[in-house]
């Protein structure tokens, strides 16, 4: 994750954790929650986000596309912006 904390340090228009509109609501990490699954990874397959490795970790599989990332990258990602990184499907009517 030593990436993703190096474009948060670089551009602060990227991330703003101190905005309450650039939080999740409990009811909306709830959802995002429930896309997690434990899965076994490849060694190569990395987070798009945040480039790390996997590391047999519980990921997120978005509902539309199926694209995997970290829980907590999809989770900040979602914050700012309500659609897949990979691929920008939108996962907005999840939210609404």
């Amino acid at each position: 994750m030593h990436r993703m904390l190096l474009i948060r340090q670089a551009d602060p228009l990227l991330y703003h954790p101190e905005s309450s509109s650039n939080r999740l609501t409990e009811a909306q990490m709830e959802i995002v929650d429930s896309w997690t699954e434990s899965r076994e990874m490849g060694k190569d397959e990395v987070c798009a986000i945040c480039y790390d490795n996997f590391e047999d970790q519980e990921v997120v599989s978005l509902p539309e596309c199926g694209h995997y990332y970290h829980i907590m990258c999809i989770k900040n990602w979602l914050s700012i912006k309500p659609e897949c990184p990979c691929c920008k499907r939108s996962l907005s009517h999840f939210f609404n």
